[in-house]
């Protein structure tokens, strides 16, 4: 899963969702992380979090 990317360039500001199709991955825990990017700054002073997704089946 290493490199998944929903998106591709800027968008506006807003809300996204976004689907993970997981019927290929075994059960366990996931981690991924989203990162926005203030095109105001050249891509500088946004924002990164890591978070922990569990996945039952």
């Amino acid at each position: 899963m290493s490199g998944l990317s929903p998106t591709a360039g800027w968008q506006a500001a807003g809300y996204y969702s976004v689907q993970w199709a997981a019927s290929k991955y075994s059960s366990g825990v996931y981690i991924y992380r989203i990162q926005v990017n203030d095109p105001a700054n050249g891509g500088a002073d946004g924002f990164s979090a890591v978070k922990k997704c569990i996945l039952l089946k």
